[in-house]
């Protein structure tokens, strides 16, 4: 290989490095989803100023990092498979949503069948995730995972947890007070957006 070959190999890399950021949790990722579905026609740019006050300003600059490194959005404008998850039905979305892990995290890396939690964590810190985001990262890799219906022993998708909200539930909460209404298991992914919303015009 040529000297100018080696060294855009390396500005690949390091390009990939710095795009390997989606650490936001998967929670966020759907809320976003499920904004830009409300939303009456599918924005021809995707940045921060879009969902000012609706989302901190620590995770608009996490939620735009991670569609740049899950290939969602081409500099800032939303790519087909962006519209497609937004406005997919729930099996579309999972097959949509499948897609998009597969070419940004790898073929390899999503068959997780056969990984152990080791070597997970071992691919996402070649990807790019540091002692710091690793943790992150794991979380919503297998969250994202799970909510496509990828395949993967339990010893991996135990490692990822959805956070509870921090608004305190008031007593009167069927759920607080000993009601029969059932509590989502804390390893089940949160859902892709609902279906009831507006939907949303693609250009």
């Amino acid at each position: 290989m040529t000297s100018q070959g080696m060294d855009t190999a390396k500005d690949k890399e390091s390009t990939q490095a710095k795009l390997t950021r989606c650490y936001v949790s998967y929670l966020t990722f759907v809320n976003m989803l499920d904004f830009i579905k409300g939303l009456k026609t599918m924005p021809t740019e995707i940045d921060n100023s879009l969902w000012a006050g609706k989302f901190s300003g620590t995770n608009g600059v996490l939620l735009t990092s991670g569609l740049k490194f899950l290939k969602m959005v081409d500099g800032a404008k939303p790519t087909d498979q962006f519209k497609a998850l937004v406005i997919a039905e729930s099996n579309e979305r999972k097959t949509v949503l499948k897609d998009i892990l597969e070419k940004a995290y790898g073929p390899d890396l999503t068959s997780l069948a056969s990984k152990t939690p080791k070597m997970v964590d071992e691919a996402l810190r070649k990807l790019g995730t540091t002692d710091s985001t690793n943790r992150k990262a794991l979380s919503f890799f297998i969250q994202a995972a799970k909510a496509a219906d990828i395949e993967m022993p339990s010893t991996i998708s135990k490692r990822a947890r959805n956070r509870p909200s921090s608004t305190r539930k008031s007593p009167k909460d069927p759920v607080m007070a000993g009601g029969t209404d059932r509590k989502r298991n804390s390893l089940d992914p949160p859902p892709l957006p609902s279906q009831n919303r507006t939907e949303v015009e693609v250009r």
